[in-house]
């Protein structure tokens, strides 16, 4: 906005200058006026990308006109330049991107044959629709035929030597079977007589450890049960021991406060016989309740207690959980009592403890002695020696019994019968697959689109023309079209948007639709490309090589507030009408400036979101008066009003215009772009 009053200052400078007869490097004591007008109005001609955007070439003709002001120049010169207001008006706003292309069928297929031979029928036309796996042609298969014949000989011949082999081995083994079961009988009872065996040696094993007494837990020895000399069974309890490290007691709590106690709560005792405090916790709470002696209905808590040292079980206390205290006196108990034990029948031969000895788990306390244990383990290392013994007989005789029915040979003709009968399978089965290449089928649904080879031509190896395509289909379930979108327009498109396709060589407008978008992009003379695939599926009378125009639907507003794109200024502003609320505001006599929101646009109009109201009047573009109506060259004019001419945008005063004869590609903005409909590509 700035550029544009700063050009029409020095315009009206430049006018005095020459009305005093001063030169014009050195009117006002500022040199090169004239040069900075040039710069300035260069400035205005180069407009940014985003500018490129917003505003479309101005042929476009405004769709509500109000009324016609008269606006002159702020130098009072001689010419008027009129302007045409707009009004804020509602309206549909689709923005378009378009392109051309050739159409392409979704897949063409080559028919070819994989043999040679005469052709000796056809059985289609081009342009015959034919189906998948329909017969095309068939190929003189003779020499063919005779190799399947062969094949399925040899693989009778392969059946019938493998059917002998198998035979051979059979009668082999029948004949050298007689003590077979037998012998392996006797291998799996040597077998089981071992495992007995085995378990009784673990056994009376393990009988001989018991004999050594072993503490089973670690604790403080209260009672010591037996004597040396005394006899034992197992299971004779040997000893009770406690842990004295550790006290529990079972204290009553009123059944209300107990319902508020949970495991894990921390306790607070009291020794009833000293008045010491102890720390502890809830290890549990009864679920039943029990009626006291006075009567009450309480729930026994277990609270259990690091033994500090000086504690032993008998001794009472009470407690408190949560803030609550129980109802009466608890009694402590040893927090874990056990027993030594004894595990095996026998007499005590020693004993290491006595009376309130500390001992830890696993210590050894003493023996047990018995001749029964010690006998049995002998006895079970005896009879396993013998059964493993027997074992060895039993596998020796099998030996023997598989070396009289040695089947090694037997085995090895069969092994080479199936390899044989596997080979002639394999030789069949290629000789009739072969066979099946000498009718030449249609690989998908399409249409015939050129037919090369017919009945009677004949197809040469040593020609090529076995690998010529025979004919070529189309496959025409759909139509393809691509087309190369400029890289300013391809973050637009998305799959899925629709097409809208049009040919000279067919009327009517198709749907299409975006398949895909390539990120693939193809650089010409400093400008970038990017693949975009369309699909037609309702394609009518459009056929494979036709040239079709492309419009991409790819913004939409309905019923928006809209006006004419040359409206809009720089920075997104709009000249309302009406008086100026800014001294500062820069807008022509009869406006005020007002910034706005845009939304879409296309050739013609822009969405405006926020700023103005529907109905409010508008400056809009140059409208001829004066020179420009006897047609005189106003073209001077025009760019120190708006920009570069009528090429593109003019644009109203001070706002600059956009596309003139930079040929851009957005809001149809000249030749070679593809932007909102724009140009032709």
């Amino acid at each position: 906005m700035t550029e544009r009053i700063d050009v029409e200052q020095e315009k009206r400078r430049e006018d005095e200058t020459h009305e005093n007869g001063i030169s014009e490097d050195t009117a006002a004591g500022k040199p090169g006026v004239k040069k900075k007008i040039s710069d300035l109005k260069n400035k205005l001609k180069k407009p940014t990308k985003k500018q490129i955007i917003i505003f479309g070439i101005a042929a476009a003709a405004v769709a509500a006109i109000a009324v016609f002001i008269a606006v002159k120049l702020p130098s009072g010169g001689k010419d008027e330049v009129e302007y045409e207001n707009v009004k804020v008006e509602r309206r549909d706003i689709t923005r378009t991107i378009d392109g051309s292309s050739i159409l392409e069928a979704n897949d063409t297929y080559d028919v070819t044959a994989l043999v040679t031979g005469e052709i000796l029928t056809d059985t289609f036309n081009e342009g015959d629709i034919v189906k998948k796996d329909q017969l095309l042609y068939t190929i003189d298969s003779e020499d063919a035929q005779r190799n399947v014949d062969t094949s399925q000989n040899n693989l009778t011949k392969a059946q019938q030597s493998f059917a002998d082999a198998v035979k051979k081995k059979n009668d082999t083994i029948k004949s050298n079977s007689n003590n077979e079961k037998t012998t392996k009988n006797s291998v799996a009872k040597a077998l089981d007589n071992v495992s007995n065996a085995q378990r009784a040696l673990d056994t009376a094993g393990k009988d001989v450890d018991n004999l050594t007494i072993r503490a089973n837990c670690s604790g403080t020895v209260s009672e010591v049960l037996v004597k040396e000399g005394d006899s034992v069974t197992d299971g004779t309890k040997i000893a009770s021991v406690y842990d004295a490290s550790k006290l529990k007691i079972q204290i009553p709590f009123n059944e209300a406060d107990a319902a508020g106690i949970s495991a894990g709560s921390a306790a607070e005792l009291t020794i009833a016989s000293s008045g010491d405090s102890l720390e502890g916790y809830v290890e549990s709470v009864a679920g039943a309740t029990t009626a006291t002696q006075a009567h009450a209905i309480v729930r026994y808590v277990t609270i259990a207690v690091e033994n500090p040292g000086g504690l032993s079980a008998g001794e009472q206390a009470s407690a408190s959980v949560n803030g609550v205290s129980c109802s009466d006196l608890g009694t402590f108990e040893n927090y874990d009592e056990n027993y030594v034990t004894a595990r095996v029948n026998g007499r005590i031969n020693n004993l290491y403890i006595d009376e309130n000895d500390h001992i830890t788990a696993d210590q050894v306390v003493g023996y047990i002695e018995s001749d029964n244990v010690t006998n049995s383990l002998k006895n079970a290392q005896t009879t396993l020696s013998n059964s493993r013994l027997d074992l060895d007989d039993a596998y020796t005789k099998l030996e023997q019994l598989v070396i009289d029915n040695d089947t090694y040979s037997l085995d090895s003709s069969i092994s080479s019968a199936a390899l044989a009968l596997d080979d002639a399978r394999i030789g069949l089965e290629n000789a009739r697959k072969k066979l099946e290449d000498y009718e030449v089928k249609a690989p998908i649904d399409g249409t015939i689109i050129t037919k090369n080879k017919k009945a009677g031509d004949k197809l040469e190896q040593n020609t090529g023309s076995a690998s010529d395509p025979m004919a070529v289909i189309y496959d025409m379930s759909v139509l393809t079209v691509q087309l190369d979108i400029d890289e300013s327009d391809i973050e637009d498109i998305e799959v899925g948007m629709p097409v809208k396709v049009t040919a000279d060589a067919a009327e009517g407008v198709f749907d299409g639709t975006v398949t895909k978008v390539g990120i693939n992009g193809t650089s010409e003379n400093g400008v970038t490309t990017y693949p975009v695939d369309i699909t037609i599926e309702e394609y009518g009378a459009l056929l494979p090589g036709m040239n079709v125009d492309c419009v991409i639907e790819v913004e939409s507003a309905k019923d928006v507030l809209a006006i004419p794109v040359e409206a809009v200024q720089r920075g997104n502003r709009v000249y309302a009408k009406g008086d100026k609320k800014d001294e500062n505001d820069k807008a022509p006599d009869g406006y005020y400036s007002v910034e706005v929101r845009t939304g879409a646009s296309d050739s013609k109009f822009i969405e405006i979101k926020e700023g103005v109201k529907e109905g409010q009047e508008l400056l809009g573009s140059i409208k001829a008066s004066g020179k420009e109506a006897e047609g005189a060259d106003t073209s001077t004019q025009q760019q120190q009003m708006g920009g570069p001419g009528m090429g593109g945008y003019g644009g109203p005063p001070m706002g600059g215009g956009y596309g003139g004869n930079m040929g851009g590609n957005r809001q149809s903005g000249g030749a070679g772009g593809n932007r909102q409909s724009g140009g032709t590509r």
